[in-house]
């Protein structure tokens, strides 16, 4: 059984909350046998409701980002979104925001995640502010996600890779848009052009995840969240004005 001591932590920390709340919720469906059509879909009320929790306020659903909805230079598509935002209860203000991948899906790419992670980091403004990446499926559909050579991305010259997340045994979570390695550059180079007006951190970081539950099998559901953590101090880029984000990807 979970004692006082242990709930008091996972309240203080927000990023455990969400991964519990949806983790269980996750885990009840599971043993009841609701989990034949289980996709990104059922993430939203666990999400919703662990939000709400958390941070005491009203939760917004797929909610136009404040920075990046008149900022693409190609006007045409939806304007960005972020899948859950807290709002304070006086301004509507964003105070924080999630952004949940399914495992194994298709929009569950490298590219994707790492699109979510930019857009969660512009989100946070100041210290208050606090912006999670939630994953979740099936536990061999995370780990062959995490296995992936786009997601454990190049090896360093200590041999070393440096996966788009923080995960056990690999360490990582840095996301560089300068001296990336070239694999990383090319992707990151396609994502922001669109934007490349918009200043974006030059580095963000992913703290050690939120699991939940912790251990088992790999037809069972866990659930990861991730806060999204900028470094004090950080610069900031604007694509257009660099050497290597400037120009057309799709142009030689």
């Amino acid at each position: 059984m979970t004692n006082a001591n242990d709930q008091k932590r996972v309240y203080k920390n927000k990023g455990r909350v969400i991964a519990h709340a949806t983790g269980a919720y996750l885990s009840y469906q599971y043993a009841i046998g609701n989990s034949r059509s289980f996709e990104e879909s059922i993430l939203t009320t666990p999400i919703q409701e662990a939000m709400k929790h958390a941070f005491s306020t009203n939760i917004a659903i797929k909610f136009t980002h404040p920075i990046l909805k008149n900022a693409r230079k190609n006007k045409k598509g939806r304007k960005s979104e972020v899948d859950f935002a807290a709002l304070a209860p006086i301004y509507g203000k964003t105070i924080a925001a999630v952004e949940a991948k399914w495992a194994g899906s298709s929009h569950c790419t490298v590219e994707n995640i790492t699109w979510d992670i930019l857009r969660l980091a512009l989100m946070i403004e100041n210290e208050d502010y606090e912006s999670f990446f939630l994953l979740a499926g099936k536990k061999k559909d995370i780990q062959k996600l995490f296995n992936s050579k786009k997601f454990l991305g190049e090896k360093n010259i200590k041999g070393k890779y440096n996966p788009i997340l923080s995960i056990p045994n690999h360490g990582g979570g840095v996301l560089r848009l300068t001296n990336a390695f070239s694999d990383r550059k090319r992707m990151i180079h396609r994502i922001v052009y669109p934007y490349r007006d918009t200043k974006f951190s030059s580095l963000i970081k992913t703290g050690t995840p939120s699991v939940y539950p912790s251990t088992s099998t790999n037809g069972q559901y866990q659930v990861y969240v991730w806060k999204i953590i900028i470094p004090q101090g950080t610069p900031f880029i604007t694509p257009s004005n660099t050497r290597i984000y400037g120009y057309n990807p799709d142009k030689k």
